[in-house]
């Protein structure tokens, strides 16, 4: 699994701070996955996801109800529309 943390608006994929371009807004808070519903550590377990609204400000993603189990995901993507420069039906 990987370490996830957020430090003053900064989110951190195993201690490598992460350039996302398309959050609109930048929550100034601090959080690990410690501190998110049902998480016992900082490291995301197998067949887990963490979801992140990119509406930073709003917190209904995984900083409200925990992570998200895969076996309990039902649906499969099938286009991307945003960022408008990765459009795609390929995955």
């Amino acid at each position: 699994g990987q370490s996830v943390e957020f430090q003053k608006g900064q989110l951190y994929l195993d201690h490598t701070p992460v350039t996302e371009s398309y959050v609109n807004q930048q929550d100034q808070q601090s959080w690990s996955l410690k501190s998110l519903p049902n998480s016992e550590s900082d490291i995301i377990p197998p067949n887990s996801y963490l979801i992140l609204n990119d509406r930073r400000d709003d917190d209904v993603d995984s900083r409200n109800f925990g992570l998200i189990r895969k076996s309990t995901i039902e649906g499969k993507l099938w286009i991307r529309y945003y960022p408008f420069d990765r459009i795609t039906t390929h995955f």
